[in-house]
C-alpha cells in the first residue's frame, strides 16, 4: 500500500520524514508497507510498523519528548514532579 492508498482507506495523511507519536513514542515516517505506516523511533536504526490509526502528527517544532514540568511550591522554591 502507498501513502495515498493509506489515504484513502484510513483518512489519514502522512508522507514521508512526518514527525509523529505512536504509543507516546517520538518518530518519523519512513514509508508505507501493506496497511501500515513504518516509524524509525527516535535512537533506533531501524523502522517499526504502526497503525495508521495510533498515529498523531507532531508540530515540526516539537522535535522531542516534552520534559516534565516543574510545580511551584513558592516563588523561590521549585519542587519537580514525580
Amino acid at each position: 500500500m502507498s501513502f495515498k492508498d493509506i489515504r484513502d482507506r484510513f483518512g489519514a495523511s502522512f508522507q514521508r520524514g512526518d514527525r509523529v507519536i505512536c504509543e507516546g513514542r517520538f518518530g518519523t515516517v519512513a514509508s508505507a508497507n501493506y496497511s501500515h505506516i513504518r516509524v524509525r523511533f527516535d535512537g533506533k536504526s531501524i523502522s517499526a510498523p504502526c497503525e495508521p490509526r495510533d498515529l498523531q502528527l507532531v508540530d515540526p517544532a516539537m522535535s522531542s519528548p516534552p520534559t516534565p514540568m516543574t510545580q511551584f511550591s513558592s516563588v523561590q522554591e521549585a519542587v519537580p514532579l514525580q
